[in-house]
């Protein structure tokens, strides 16, 4: 169960990344590149929204509901990465049936995760909360998931010498943060998993967003 402290922190991390997203959506919202922006931090926002949610109930069937949307968010946090970083500064030249491809992908993941127990199968509890029971096909929305994030790095690699100084700075502070907030994400929720054998260590994934 999460401590006073934690709600606290977490509630603020989401109010930052939600304001965050709404100042760059209301200056042009007509701009692909601020709804795209927005939609990133959106799917961000909700995806460690719900984790910290799913740790309130003493319930464990709603903490399995709310995990599953939790995760659910993950694709689509991917896709948005990917899409994002092909219209930054300038939109690249990516043929539509790929983009469509990776949309229609993240959109079946999003409901498999959050409305069946193809992805996750269940919660059992723990002295400390839960655990997530993964289901073998959780791997592959996280290989999704890492597929969509390493090719919005090479687009914005890609632009980074086509941008302005202060795009280029930009761009260095996404990375700095999104490169901090992966590599803690990954590292937390797959081989640290799997050498404790349970989630103990997940909340510092989602502290690392702040860096994001």
């Amino acid at each position: 169960m999460l401590l006073l402290g934690e709600q606290i922190w977490g509630g603020l991390v989401n109010l930052g990344i939600f304001g965050l997203g709404f100042s760059v959506l209301i200056r042009n919202p007509k701009r692909k590149i601020n709804r795209l922006f927005f939609l990133l931090t959106l799917s961000i926002g909700f995806l460690i929204l719900f984790a910290f949610l799913s740790e309130v109930p003493r319930d464990l069937s709603i903490s399995l509901i709310l995990t599953r949307i939790c995760l659910a968010f993950l694709p689509l946090f991917g896709v948005f990465l990917f899409l994002f970083s092909i219209v930054f500064p300038e939109e690249d030249k990516v043929p539509k049936f790929i983009k469509n491809t990776f949309v229609i992908l993240a959109t079946i993941l999003f409901f498999l995760t959050a409305f069946t127990n193809l992805i996750i199968k269940n919660v059992e509890p723990v002295s400390w909360g839960f655990n997530v029971v993964y289901s073998n096909l959780f791997y592959l929305s996280l290989t999704f998931w890492l597929i969509t994030t390493g090719l919005g790095c090479f687009y914005f690699l890609r632009h980074y010498r086509k941008i302005t100084q202060i795009q280029k700075t930009q761009v260095k502070y996404l990375f700095l943060g999104l490169g901090i907030f992966v590599l803690i994400s990954f590292l937390v929720n797959v081989p640290l998993r799997a050498m404790v054998g349970s989630d103990v260590y997940y909340r510092v994934g989602n502290y690392s967003a702040i860096f994001f």
